[in-house]
């Protein structure tokens, strides 16, 4: 496990029962790309681009990132079928030399970044951590026009040799039974 992930107690590496129901259980704590299980289970998944640009990371981000006050990139998008927002996904993109050289990463456009990651075989998805996202928490307020009080998350490092890059997904409704 990334020793970064140990620092920030308030994500979880583990669901406590009776919180939520085990189809967002389920959800939650599928290990493979997100973006084809939600084509599995609702079709045609469009990649909305909200930002993809310089910027710095939340504060709970930062024990993730080497270089604090390095900028990083910051990458928000929509994952929507037929026009409705299932995901918000956030990421943080450290400029280190090995990340950079991946050409494909900084040209991703509407293309889902899990679909990129999945196709590595250098980079291993680390653990998983998780949180009930309210408004009072950084990564709320990013999410636009928000309808509910609350939302489940779930964030992991992706491990490329010794650095990496921090990807959230943050459930912007209740998913259905999931399809297999």
């Amino acid at each position: 496990m990334h020793r970064r992930l140990l620092i920030d107690s308030s994500w979880r590496p583990f669901l406590s029962k009776g919180l939520l129901s085990l189809e967002t259980k389920t959800w939650l704590t599928y290990s493979a790309s997100l973006t084809e299980r939600l084509r599995h289970s609702f079709g045609p998944i469009d990649v909305v681009v909200l930002r993809d640009q310089l910027g710095f990371p939340l504060a709970d981000e930062y024990s993730y990132v080497n270089h604090q006050k390095q900028p990083c990139r910051v990458r928000e998008v929509l994952l929507c079928h037929q026009g409705e927002a299932l995901v918000f996904a956030h990421s943080i993109i450290p400029l280190t030399p090995q990340l950079s050289q991946h050409y494909a990463l900084a040209k991703l456009g509407n293309q889902p970044l899990g679909h990129w990651l999945f196709q590595q075989p250098h980079i291993s998805r680390q653990a998983l951590f998780f949180k009930q996202l309210r408004p009072h928490h950084s990564l709320y307020r990013l999410i636009p026009t928000p309808q509910q009080a609350s939302y489940w998350a779930r964030r992991s490092w992706f491990k490329l040799h010794k650095e990496g890059l921090l990807v959230t997904e943050v459930f912007l409704k209740d998913m259905p039974h999931f399809k297999a």
